[in-house]
């Protein structure tokens, strides 16, 4: 039905007779529903509603009776069902009747003294209509790792100290429906596990409107690792979806990349300049940044990251900065601890390393001319030149420059 509400010189899309003098005038017709206090109109009647509605606005004659027992409403297949009100407003008067949900759409008549007033449409909702409109969006999986949590696809199992997941279910209609239709989110092992599941109920306000946010969550639990599906569903029908995958520490230090490397330098003149070598001749403080995302995308996880410096005179290397680091499928910076530029001079490299693996490093020493020998090979460097990841920046600059040329 395409309108519910019209003035009643507008038309009703149903058809009546012109009204006799003697006849209540109707000024307007509603066609609404009602579930579990949820008052609705304007739209189709879906089959779990309570009640249908059917609301007219009528003015009479001064000199016409207002009986409520004069009215019916005519229904197919149905004795004729009698007002439930009559009641005096501003401008008129309300007459409403209230009736058990039809089972299929159909024509129904309001009749005054058995005399025709209007025809009214009613349209029902099936459940196979009200769940294909239904949708969730913005739907996402998040873990808590403690003091962060962070929206995911993959974690590591055991600093996980609960799931969350959340989206927001919208309708064209209102939700008042999903009441009875067992609306939750699902926790399931890929391969075969147990399902974890969580009922979700609205609350009276959410059924009256045509989106909620839904938000789940559940506690810290020992999972087993591997792939596990996010499901939300209503009716027996899976509205969304989302993947969850559960890493081990030891994994996920393999999928860890460093993309670049930098030298974080502060002159004394003041700003912050990044610099693939120490300046030769600055004077100011100087510290190394390496640049971190994982492989995996959506993954969250917390590293146990430190940074030291490894010195020319074969000390033992110190660690200059140590933190719990959160790494994700984006370019994550970790910076180590400002050293002044006079002091760079006993120091031979930076590494970043993860429980004594070294995953990166980077050198202090400038990186060495290349030198060719007559047969066209390379001489060996008269300095030690530990390679990096900023050493291959450098050379692809100077290569590209060179292809250039």
């Amino acid at each position: 039905m395409q309108h519910w509400l019209r003035p009643w010189g507008a038309g009703m899309g149903g058809s009546s007779p012109t009204p006799r003098p003697r006849q209540p005038t109707i000024l307007s017709l509603a066609l609404g529903w009602e579930k579990l206090g949820v008052v609705v109109y304007h739209e189709p009647i879906p089959w779990n509603a309570d009640a249908v509605l059917v609301q007219l606005m009528l003015q009479f004659p001064d000199d016409l009776p207002r009986r409520k027992a004069d009215f019916a409403l005519v229904r197919p297949e149905q004795p004729p069902q009698k007002p439930t009100a009559l009641v005096p407003v501003r401008g008129g008067h309300e007459l409403l009747f209230r009736f058990p949900v039809p089972t299929c759409s159909e024509v129904a008549e309001v009749v005054w003294q058995d005399e025709p007033l209007v025809h009214a449409g009613l349209t029902l909702l099936t459940l196979e209509q009200f769940l294909d409109r239904l949708q969730i969006r913005q739907v996402s999986v998040a873990a808590n790792l403690g003091e962060v949590t962070a929206a995911c696809s993959a974690c590591v199992g055991r600093q996980v100290r609960g799931l969350l997941a959340a989206g927001v279910i919208t309708s064209p209609t209102r939700l008042a429906p999903l009441a009875d239709l067992d609306l939750a989110v699902e926790l399931r092992e890929t391969r075969g596990g147990a399902l974890q599941r969580v009922a979700l109920k609205l609350s009276g306000a959410q059924l009256g409107q045509k989106d909620a946010l839904l938000q789940t969550a559940w506690p810290k639990q020992r999972r087993r690792l591997g792939h596990y599906s996010v499901q939300w569903t209503a009716g027996g029908q899976v509205l969304a979806h989302r993947e969850l995958r559960l890493f081990s520490q030891r994994q996920v230090s393999n999928l860890i990349t460093v993309t670049a490397s930098y030298y974080v330098f502060k002159p004394l003149s003041g700003g912050t300049e990044l610099l693939r070598q120490p300046p030769p001749d600055g004077v100011g403080w100087l510290g190394p940044c390496f640049l971190l995302r994982s492989r995996v995308p959506g993954l969250a996880a917390e590293l146990p990251l430190a940074i030291r410096a490894r010195f020319r005179d074969g000390r033992p290397a110190e660690v200059i900065g140590s933190e719990t680091f959160l790494l994700t499928d984006g370019p994550c910076p970790v910076l180590g601890e400002l050293v002044r530029t006079q002091d760079l001079g006993g120091i031979h490299a930076f590494e970043l390393v993860m429980e004594d693996r070294l995953l990166a490093l980077l050198s202090t020493t400038p990186a060495p001319a290349a030198r060719f020998t007559g047969e066209g090979a390379f001489e060996p460097p008269d300095v030690e030149y530990p390679w990096s990841p900023a050493a291959d920046a450098e050379l692809a600059d100077r290569l590209g420059k060179l292809l250039d040329h």
